[in-house]
């Protein structure tokens, strides 16, 4: 399992801070792509039910972890966003090159205790380049998809005697 990184980046509010990286070493500072409004994170879950003829026909279930899917949204202080996009399609177009980036999150509890977790495998997608209207900041919104998620703590009483 990969150590959690801490690394001053964005802020959601006071609970939620991250950074965002790259497989070269490039760490994203606070300020690269806007200010930070939203940000949420799910599981992809691959959902099987097997209804087998034995057994009563009791169905069986299971739920396998796919991956994680999430947004972020942020609203426009400059060009950096529009150009961090123009940046992965020139490289992509130009040389094949599909970076994998890495996301270093810390997330304040009530408690004042600080949880912090690494995303790993993610990719950039649906970039919104902005809502533009008279009276109103401009919003840009991306998708973001990636593979694993890891953290620093554990359930104590959660699966004491898996192997």
């Amino acid at each position: 399992m990969p150590s959690v990184t801490n690394i001053a980046g964005y802020n959601v509010g006071s609970d939620v801070s991250f950074a965002i990286m790259d497989q070269y070493g490039d760490v994203f500072s606070e300020d690269m792509m806007g200010l930070l409004t939203q940000f949420d994170l799910r599981s992809v879950d691959v959902k099987l039910k097997v209804t087998p003829i034995n057994r009563g026909g009791r169905p069986v279930l299971q739920t396998l972890p796919n991956g994680l899917r999430g947004t972020m949204t942020f609203v426009r202080t400059g060009p950096a966003f529009h150009q961090m996009y123009i940046d992965l399609s020139e490289g992509y177009f130009g040389s094949g090159l599909i970076p994998q980036f890495y996301i270093a999150m810390n997330v304040r509890n009530r408690d004042g205790s600080v949880d912090e977790y690494q995303i790993d495998g993610t990719q950039f997608s649906d970039w919104n380049f902005g809502d533009f209207r008279g009276t109103k900041e401009v919003d840009l919104r991306l998708s973001i998809e990636a593979s694993e998620m890891y953290g620093s703590g554990s359930l104590a009483t959660f699966l004491n005697n898996m192997p």
